[in-house]
């Protein structure tokens, strides 16, 4: 699978544990957010930073999950078209892309050495595409983040065009 490929041997036990913890987290800021901000606001309490007031039901915390995880499959999608506008894509179905891409996204987010992830990214869906574009998936890698980087420019004008028309 893409996880045996991606990581060398030591850390696959790693990641495996990183996303049980993930999903369990998510789980219970689903089923406890009242818990969950608590702990939150202890962490901010000891790191002397003001605590956030946020008021969650379980309904709407697992309807923002949902609409994220769909989200996030959506994007996957229109990266596995991206990749298809490229040139042929022999060998991959649409759920390798969608895993490789999501998963590089995280990645980088989540490296805050890196501004927006600039590097960890792009490095991350060059190792996941490699097996399928070769020498090629460092360009795809780069192309990947032009696309992505217009997509947000897009989203950010947008919600900027909604902000003044409701500002009248």
């Amino acid at each position: 699978g893409f996880v045996e490929f991606l990581l060398p041997e030591e850390y696959k036990a790693i990641f495996y544990i990183f996303a049980l913890f993930t999903f369990f987290a998510s789980l219970i800021l689903i089923i406890k957010p009242k818990t969950v901000f608590k702990l939150y606001n202890l962490l901010l309490r000891l790191l002397k930073k003001s605590e956030v007031n946020f008021k969650l039901s379980p309904l709407l915390a697992l309807k923002i999950f949902l609409g994220y995880s769909v989200c996030w499959i959506f994007y996957g999608i229109s990266f596995y078209f991206l990749l298809k506008s490229l040139g042929p894509t022999i060998g991959i179905d649409i759920f390798q892309p969608i895993i490789i891409f999501v998963l590089a996204y995280q990645i980088g987010y989540l490296a805050f050495f890196a501004p927006g992830g600039i590097g960890v990214r792009e490095l991350v869906l060059t190792k996941g595409l490699a097996s399928f574009f070769g020498d090629v998936a460092i360009g795809v890698s780069i192309v990947a983040r032009i696309w992505n980087l217009i997509v947000e420019i897009i989203s950010a004008l947008i919600a900027l065009i909604i902000k003044i028309e409701n500002d009248k």
